[in-house]
């Protein structure tokens, strides 16, 4: 099973349909990504994946509170490779959603209280598993730094540490690092 996540962007090209198919607008054109312009995109990512002869499900919303995610399966009797449905969720993020979710993340951006708040719970979090003493502001450089450093110790066990999902689920903190591709 692959795990795609949704830090990418679509790019629907306006009058390019064939015969018989809805033309889509470009989401992007106004500059700003709306909810159901989002959810769209998610959606004829998917439907990429299906036409593909992959199995797509499992949908749930990223620790972050704004993206998305699906969960891909080969089919069960199928000829297809792994590397094959790896091919396709990149082509698929591609031309369906990579732009359209940067976009997304990027005009969801906390400001003001809001960041303040997130900063605070992010620092929370990460002195509960162990990295402790970081302050609002801190590059995610420095806080990866530590982790490894803590992961590098002994006794360190992984399923009981949780400072990478604190990370993730508090990215929106360093939107320049939001990346245009999904993996």
């Amino acid at each position: 099973m692959f795990c795609w996540g949704t830090v990418a962007v679509v790019v629907l090209v306006s009058g390019c349909s064939g015969e018989g198919e809805e033309q889509v607008d470009d989401p992007l054109d106004d500059g700003v990504v709306t909810q159901a312009e989002y959810d769209a995109a998610f959606a004829a990512a998917q439907r990429c994946i299906e036409d593909r002869g992959f199995v797509s499900g499992g949908n749930a919303v990223s620790t972050d509170g704004l993206s998305k995610y699906f969960l891909v399966d080969i089919p069960e009797g199928s000829t297809a490779l792994p590397e094959e449905a790896s091919l396709a969720i990149d082509e698929c993020a591609r031309e369906h959603l990579s732009q359209v979710q940067r976009q997304w993340l990027l005009d969801n951006v906390p400001e003001g209280a809001e960041r303040d708040a997130m900063w605070e719970s992010l620092i929370q979090c990460l002195a509960e598993n162990g990295l402790p003493g970081f302050t609002p502001g801190t590059p995610s450089l420095e806080i990866m730094q530590a982790y490894g450093m803590m992961a590098h110790r002994p006794g360190y066990d992984p399923a009981q540490n949780h400072a990478l999902e604190c990370m993730d689920s508090h990215r929106l903190l360093w939107p320049e690092e939001i990346p245009l591709e999904p993996y």
